[in-house]
């Protein structure tokens, strides 16, 4: 009996991170982000994402998202980083950096992913919330 239930559950997790695999591809904006650090947060939506997107000149945060079935991710048209999918983890490699993010739902329409970052001892999460293009 523990075998068959054994067996059940590491089928049900390859189901799911196929599932994850085949849903992130295609294209997605971004809806809002959510950042929180020191027990504050705040969300930006709409326009502030595409005034923060000039400033930092598209490279932090791009409004639109493309994940193709070949493992890349492509911003404004350019490929800009490798992807894969592990279970509910992301993970976007460009220029020998890794970074993951903990996908919290992914649905026909909608994504949305956190990562968190630590510097000087002060952790930095942020969430990203994208509605499918």
């Amino acid at each position: 009996m523990a075998m068959v239930l054994f067996v059940a559950s590491l089928a049900t997790v390859s189901s799911c991170k196929k599932s994850n695999e085949k849903q992130i591809v295609g294209k997605w904006n971004l809806e809002s982000l959510i950042i929180a650090s020191g027990g504050e947060s705040y969300e930006i939506t709409g326009e502030e994402l595409a005034i923060l997107a000039e400033e930092f000149g598209g490279e932090m945060i791009n409004v639109t998202l493309e994940f193709k079935s070949d493992g890349m991710v492509y911003a404004q048209g350019e490929a800009t980083a490798k992807y894969s999918v592990d279970g509910d983890v992301l993970t976007l490699s460009a220029d020998d950096e890794s970074i993951q993010f903990k996908i919290l739902e992914l649905t026909s329409s909608k994504l949305s992913i956190e990562g968190s970052e630590t510097e000087e001892g002060m952790t930095m999460t942020y969430t990203l919330n994208f509605k499918k293009a």
